[in-house]
């Protein structure tokens, strides 16, 4: 619709001829009766309302990946050694996702795997939260865990205040046998 303005000179350019008589017509009622033009506004919204309710839009969606392929794919990912970048990145992509699909955090934050959960301000590796506090914490290790590393970690989070703590470990985990 490449006109300068609604009027019938232009009507032979369209395709649907009565509808742009019918557009004229009404822009023209329009201009001569500025008083009318909210209801009939409202009248027009309503009606394009009605005619969205009544229509369907199919939007492609891609095959969903089985469990074993993303699990696949997620190993042959994690073989490349990384120091712990990899690692990083597949934590921070689920919390992400849960993000986005069940809106339960307002952000996701993490940052270089070089960098300290201290220097960098946060409890974890990977953090989530919503309304400006920390509701979700993960510690990422693509190495061996001790238990002292992990009560440090618990402390910490539990100074921090945060809600949850969970840990993405892709090494040994040595376990204590204290009876």
């Amino acid at each position: 619709m490449r006109v300068s303005d609604f009027a019938m000179t232009f009507q032979q350019k369209q395709k649907d001829k009565k509808t742009w008589a019918e557009l004229v017509e009404l822009f023209e009622y329009v201009q001569a009766h500025p008083k009318v033009l909210r209801p009939l506004l409202l009248q027009a919204l309503l009606k394009i309302r009605l005619l969205r309710e009544e229509q369907t839009v199919k939007f492609p969606t891609p095959q969903r990946a089985s469990l074993q392929d993303t699990l696949a794919v997620t190993h042959a990912f994690l073989k490349t050694k990384s120091g712990g970048a990899r690692l990083q990145v597949v934590g921070f992509a689920v919390f992400d996702a849960m993000r986005k699909t069940w809106g339960i955090f307002d952000v996701v934050l993490t940052s270089s795997v070089n960098a300290s959960d201290a220097s960098s301000g946060k409890p974890a590796d990977v953090v989530c939260r919503r309304d400006g506090e920390v509701i979700m914490a993960c510690e990422v290790k693509d190495r061996d865990l001790n238990i002292e590393m992990l009560h440090g970690k618990i402390t910490n989070a539990r100074l921090e205040k945060v809600g949850e703590l969970f840990a993405l470990i892709r090494g040994k985990i040595y376990r204590t046998n204290r009876r």
